[in-house]
């Protein structure tokens, strides 16, 4: 609690309460009432003290929690950094994936685009100029193989 230091000199009686010190007369310092206003000094610091410490503690919690948070927001900024990487693999990846199955698509229409040749080229020996053979081109030409019969009547001419 509190620590009373008590000077007499002369007719005045010095009393120092934890730093604080008040000048009484001998007459105040024996009555009741000193004794109850030493107390209640006391008390109030003590009081002081323990609402020190509570601010204390309350500004230690708001540091920690501060702390926390600043991790906490680290973490998350290092999360969306790595989601971000992430996706711009995959984003790369896919686009490969994209161009090679563009390379396959291609592929695939000049090999169908031979084999319509080959189909056209075969009717064309076996079939020419049958009613066949003018309905197959005439196929071809309406789904858009205009360039394909252009270029059989070009590469073999009847």
């Amino acid at each position: 609690m509190s620590i009373a230091r008590w000077l007499i000199l002369n007719k005045e009686v010095y009393i120092t309460v934890d730093g604080c010190e008040n000048k009484f007369s001998k007459e105040e310092a024996k009555s009741k009432k000193l004794s109850k206003d030493l107390k209640a000094m006391g008390l109030e610091k003590a009081q002081l003290e323990s609402d020190k410490r509570a601010l204390q503690f309350k500004l230690d919690m708001v540091v920690a929690e501060e702390a926390e948070t600043k991790d906490r927001a680290f973490a998350a900024e290092t999360a969306v950094a790595i989601a971000n990487s992430n996706l711009e693999a995959v984003i790369v990846e896919k686009d490969k994936q994209l161009a090679e199955a563009r390379e396959e698509v291609e592929k695939v229409e000049v090999e169908r685009a031979d084999a319509a040749e080959r189909v056209l080229l075969a009717y064309k020996e076996k079939f020419e100029n049958t009613h066949e053979y003018m309905e197959l081109t005439h196929r071809f030409m309406t789904a858009g193989g205009e360039q394909l019969v252009e270029r059989i009547g070009e590469t073999h001419p009847e």
